[in-house]
């Protein structure tokens, strides 16, 4: 979430994935670099609450693999 070009098909589309998913009780796994705040500036407040309202948040911390490669390499 966050790489894609934002317009209001897509944001109507994601919606709609999550809302489906969250209805059928299907899990849903979410990857991004957005921090909440960044998510609650980028998408409408339905989508927003449909991710803050029914998704446990794990959040992964470290060094970019690529950019320490990058790095190495010179």
């Amino acid at each position: 979430m966050g790489a894609e070009v934002d317009t209001k098909y897509k944001s109507s589309v994601l919606y709609n994935i999550l809302n489906s998913r969250m209805l059928t009780s299907k899990p849903t796994i979410i990857s991004t670099n957005l921090s909440l705040g960044d998510i609650e500036k980028r998408y409408d407040i339905r989508t927003v609450s449909r991710i803050i309202g029914t998704m446990e948040r794990i959040e992964f911390v470290g060094t970019d693999i690529r950019q320490k490669k990058k790095m190495q390499n010179g």
